[in-house]
């Protein structure tokens, strides 16, 4: 069940690359063909900034995730008071803010 749920994301991931890739493509074409001031331009252009945001939101998601187990591996073995654990938590905290900081744009 629990190998099921993390293959979700995966393919979220995958797909998502593979959308910001051909968008690239198609972004190149038109720019050599209609430049950069068409309208069809900026329209996949804003689809791409909108694509590339969603992936950065999945990988800060994943790196959260991982940071949390790491924390909490560190206060179960060291203690919450520990330097390593303090470090830990502001790292998490960091990364948490970065997170919110792209919710938060658009």
């Amino acid at each position: 069940m629990m190998i099921a749920h993390e293959q979700v994301p995966g393919e979220k991931m995958k797909l998502l690359m593979q959308q910001i890739f051909n968008l690239r493509i198609d972004l190149s074409k038109i720019f050599v063909q209609k430049g950069p001031s068409s309208s069809e331009y900026r329209e996949l252009s804003i689809k791409l900034e909108s694509l590339l945001k969603a992936y950065y939101e999945e990988q800060l998601l994943k790196l959260i995730n991982i940071l949390k187990e790491e924390l909490m591996e560190l206060w179960i073995e060291k203690g919450f008071q520990h330097d390593k654990t303090i470090e830990a938590t502001t790292k998490l905290d960091q990364i948490i803010i970065q997170y919110q900081k792209l919710k938060n744009i658009g």
